[in-house]
């Protein structure tokens, strides 16, 4: 017999807070969701996936792989409450293997699992204040995503290296040198000096909209009825919030306007507030951004982009520095590094840190 659960709280109030709930719910004019990107870190390679256009192709645990070149990324899965049939699951997991850029999804299975669930009615009609869980059937099907070789064209978009230097009256010190895997993750970072290290935590790590804004897993969003993220929120164990970030938009571009990051001091007391102002050119580009505390802008940075589109170097000044600044030079990939990086992952792993900047005088 499944375990029960005792009610915290009287059973009448319980029904009450119980029966109102759905219409908060409808009042609410946000929607909560996690984003599902557990399995893009399971990956074989390290290998940016991203999609090709292409529908993507299914073979299940009975058939052979494919016989063109591939590399291989996390597990897919999807996941049915109900008795839906294979076929229909299948095409559920060809659309979510689509959406998150695989060619193809190999070694494919189906099983069913049981899980006790606590659901609405078990709490409104629960007896004598026990609850008991209502069972529930889920259907899973799984596979291993896969990349084809000739459909990676788009190494050259994919950031090497950031490096990182502060000029002042025509001199030049470099702060540090940070590199990164062809899939985006951390490779590693090498300071210069003592003040480096506090300028990328409180500078340009702090203000990166690559880490404010890119959807990543273990974080709380929010989206309005357009489908635009207006919150994200990531929290301890234990419901702390960590960090709040709240985004405004434009209501005649919907375009990016404010990115407002609060982030909590001690228990009873206003969380900090940051405010970072957005400018855009006529392509959509983050071209300048100002960070705003207690009404002042403390920190401006523009950013500058090449002739294909990629951000090639960032500017940051302070609002007292008169001939300083911090500049930051963005360095990427190229295509021919394919052959190399595909090799396996121990060879690829070496030859992005041996092609990695290290020393930033000789890149």
């Amino acid at each position: 017999m499944p375990a029960s659960r005792s009610l915290p709280i009287s059973h009448q109030v319980g029904k009450t807070f119980l029966l109102l709930t759905p219409f908060l719910f409808a009042l609410s004019s946000c929607t909560l969701y996690t984003p599902y990107v557990a399995q893009q870190h399971d990956y074989e390679t390290f290998l940016p996936i991203q999609p090709s256009g292409a529908s993507t192709e299914l073979f299940f645990e009975d058939q052979p792989f494919p016989k063109k070149p591939f590399v291989q990324g996390g597990r897919v899965g999807v996941v049915d409450r109900g008795y839906r049939h294979s076929q229909l699951l299948a095409e559920d997991l060809r659309k979510k293997a689509q959406e998150l850029g695989y060619d193809a999804v190999i070694d494919i299975s189906k099983h069913t699992e049981w899980k006790d669930e606590y659901t609405f009615w078990d709490y409104l009609f629960a007896e004598d204040g026990e609850v008991y869980p209502s069972g529930r059937e889920y259907a899973i099907m799984s596979g291993r995503g896969i990349k084809f070789t000739e459909n990676i064209t788009y190494l050259s978009s994919q950031r090497r290296a950031q490096r990182a230097y502060l000029v002042e009256g025509g001199k030049k010190d470099t702060l540090f040198t940070k590199t990164f895997y062809p899939d985006g993750e951390f490779m590693g970072i090498q300071f210069y000096g003592d003040e480096s290290k506090r300028y990328h935590d409180e500078v340009i790590e702090a203000y990166d909209f690559n880490r404010l804004i890119r959807e990543k897993e273990g974080w709380e969003y929010y989206k309005d009825h357009l489908g635009r993220v207006q919150r994200r929120r990531k929290k301890r164990f234990d419901d702390w919030v960590l960090e709040d970030v709240r985004l405004k938009y434009d209501r005649a571009t919907s375009r990016l306007k404010e990115v407002i990051v609060q982030t909590p001091t001690l228990p009873g007391r206003l969380p900090e507030s940051v405010t970072i102002r957005v400018s855009q050119d006529d392509l959509g580009r983050v071209v300048k951004k100002e960070v705003v505390k207690m009404r002042e802008v403390r920190w401006m940075e523009e950013l500058v982009y090449d002739e294909e589109g990629r951000l090639a170097r960032s500017e940051f000044r302070r609002m007292h520095w008169e001939d300083k600044k911090m500049v930051v030079d963005y360095h990427y990939y190229s295509n021919e590094d394919l052959p190399d990086l595909i090799k396996n992952e121990s060879n690829a792993r070496q030859t992005a840190a041996s092609g990695a900047p290290v020393n930033p005088d000789n890149p």
